[in-house]
């Protein structure tokens, strides 16, 4: 979806800094089947639930970057214990 095609869906102008939120929004959130349902949501929730959902993809991300982290710790967690099992022969619980 361009800048342009949006304004003339929704009928109105709007601030090409506010549409790169649109745009974000529109491509993340499965709920947006096609632009008019994208239209169709800001006419009836404005940028105000444009940025509802921009906050919410925000912290999804924020998370998943997070959960990416605690994952690559864990792995090295797991290592460690796997050679200090090997090494003083330990069996695994």
């Amino acid at each position: 979806m361009m800048y342009e095609e949006f304004c003339q869906g929704v009928g109105m102008k709007v601030d090409p800094k506010c549409y790169e939120r649109i745009e974000a929004v529109y491509m993340a959130f499965d709920r947006f089947n096609s632009k008019e349902d994208v239209y169709a949501f800001y006419r009836a929730h404005d940028m105000n639930g444009i940025e509802t959902l921009y906050a919410e993809l925000h912290e999804y991300n924020k998370l998943n970057a997070r959960r990416k982290l605690l994952e690559g710790e864990l792995k090295g967690i797991i290592g460690q214990m796997n050679r200090a099992t090997m090494l003083c022969g330990i069996r695994a619980a």
